[in-house]
């Protein structure tokens, strides 16, 4: 006999993350993103910053988390390679992590990063 998880269990799931806090940051390294991860390659020097988490819907009510934050540039300009989402705010478990080719940035320049975790 067949077991499910129902779209039910996917808004309930989605409405308990959403009331979690998370911390985004943005990274320097070139390292391509992996599920093995466990850090950012080469975290820059801003500080980290809260997550907006949100529900929503992508098929079934409430089977999405809507991950986003803004970081911007302090004094040093570098290029962002990397963002994650992190558990706490210094340390913590990384949960998800993007690469890309990069973003140079500057003082004051801000990037939003937005993720979606999807239940299906």
């Amino acid at each position: 006999m067949p077991s499910v998880e129902t779209y039910d269990a996917l808004a309930v799931i989605t409405g308990i993350l959403e009331g979690q806090t998370w911390y985004g940051s943005w990274a320097t390294g070139t390292t391509e993103a992996a599920r093995g991860a466990h850090a950012l390659d080469g975290e820059a020097t801003e500080n980290r910053q809260v997550c907006s988490l949100t529900q929503t819907t992508i098929s079934v009510p409430g089977d999405t988390l809507e991950i986003s934050y803004t970081m911007t540039c302090n004094a040093t300009a570098k290029t962002i390679r990397q963002a994650g989402v992190l558990t706490l705010s210094a340390a913590g478990v990384l949960l998800f992590l993007s690469s890309f080719p990069g973003e140079a940035v500057v003082d004051t320049n801000s990037i939003t990063f937005k993720f979606r975790y999807r239940l299906k």
